[in-house]
């Protein structure tokens, strides 16, 4: 055990940078549905954590084979007795898998969309489960799912783009969504809110804005919706990646806490990945990418500046989360293990190795045992494109 990165080799790492503007947010199509009954266990039982300071350590649960090329998102349903995973099936066409966190064995998997999922999130009651799909170019959908039951319950037709974002307002009457793509060094799409609450056959939404909606985040008392996105600014011949607060009742900006504006003009491929409020309310942290650097900043929403601007990591932060008890943030990405932050103090207090590829969903059970990492794992070409879609599961040891 070790605190430190996790090494990779150069060839595939600059090619998955370059590759994953397009591809971590979009893409691909077609699919296969099949049913995976517990893939390659990889490490079950084997403590990987590299602990330091106050954080228990972690044991780890399994490290698996669960999608096609990679897992796109994770999500533990409210109560903490499921946890979602979706991805491409083999063929790439989209499917999502339920566990059952108690045993860790999979629940449920099913056949859910004609192209890859992208996103999943489950409602404050917990009764509906919202998975976001589509393809490069053309029209995405928004599925709400029955939990119980695993039938559909309605769809929600997203034009021009696939879905690559989504979040329940924390009363569960709206939902905001984040659509886009990325072609000819533009970003289309938008973020909007639809209204869930009035039932109707079809909900209208409300569009908040044009640009890649590359994820998005509800404040815990719903007052704020944090988003992250980018366009093409013309002025700047390039595009421009921006996290706005939003006043989520009126629907209208509040503040631009992050810019790539005034970044350098070969900063062209700035890209904020993932957002997340503290449970508290407390805190906003952001992740993603400057160059070929990964960066996370935290912003302190009492006086919306900024709190912490934590250590560059070698690669792009995919995917930010806070632990329930909101005193831990966790980070991962390409390049390096995940890590988690004091939020009192902005240090690092431990990281797990985890799988050599990219980690692009981080998710925390809502008791704070459970971590999972969910991403791509290479597998030893030097094109990059030889990728298998995995979760890695630690559990927390009891505290002594």
């Amino acid at each position: 055990m070790h605190k430190g990165r996790t090494q990779m080799r150069n060839s595939p790492m600059q090619r998955i940078l370059r590759r994953y503007h397009r591809k971590a947010c979009h893409d691909h199509t077609p699919r296969l549905s099949f049913i995976v009954v517990v893939l390659a266990v990889v490490g079950s039982g084997a403590s990987t954590s590299a602990v330091s300071g106050k954080e228990p350590a972690w044991r780890s649960r399994m490290t698996a084979q669960v999608h096609g090329y990679r897992c796109k998102d994770l999500a533990f349903s409210r109560d903490g007795r499921l946890l979602a995973s979706v991805g491409p099936a083999a063929d790439g066409s989209g499917e999502i898998k339920l566990w059952n966190v108690a045993t860790g064995q999979e629940a449920a998997s099913w056949a859910a969309h004609a192209h890859e999922v992208r996103a999943v999130e489950f409602s404050p009651d917990g009764r509906t489960m919202a998975t976001g799909s589509g393809p490069w170019e053309g029209d995405g959908e928004i599925k709400l799912w029955n939990v119980d039951t695993r039938t559909e319950r309605s769809t929600l037709a997203i034009p021009d783009s696939g879905v690559l974002s989504l979040s329940f307002a924390p009363n569960g009457r709206r939902i905001a969504v984040g659509n886009g793509y990325y072609s000819d060094e533009r970003c289309f799409g938008a973020v909007a809110l639809w209204d869930l609450a009035a039932e109707k056959e079809t909900p209208s939404p409300t569009e908040l804005l044009r640009g890649e909606g590359n994820s998005l985040a509800f404040s815990p008392d719903g007052s704020r919706l944090a988003t992250s996105s980018g366009a093409f600014d013309a002025g700047l011949n390039r595009i421009v990646w921006e996290l706005t607060l939003w006043d989520a009742v009126a629907g209208k900006p509040q503040d631009t806490l992050y810019s790539s504006r005034d970044q350098p003009g070969g900063e062209l491929w700035s890209v904020i990945s993932s957002v997340a409020f503290s449970h508290d309310g407390k805190f906003l942290a952001a992740g993603g990418r400057s160059g070929t650097k990964g960066f996370v900043r935290v912003w302190d929403m009492a006086t919306r500046g900024i709190w912490a601007t934590l250590p560059e990591q070698p690669g792009a932060v995919w995917a930010v989360t806070f632990s329930p008890d909101s005193k831990t943030l966790a980070t991962a990405g390409n390049s390096q293990p995940i890590k988690f932050w004091d939020t009192a103090t902005s240090q690092e207090i431990a990281s797990l190795d985890v799988f050599d590829g990219g980690v692009f969903a981080l998710a925390m059970s809502p008791d704070g045992k459970h971590v999972v990492a969910g991403g791509s794992r290479l597998n030893g070409d030097d094109l990059g494109d030889n990728q298998t879609g995995f979760i890695a599961w630690w559990i927390r040891d009891q505290e002594k």
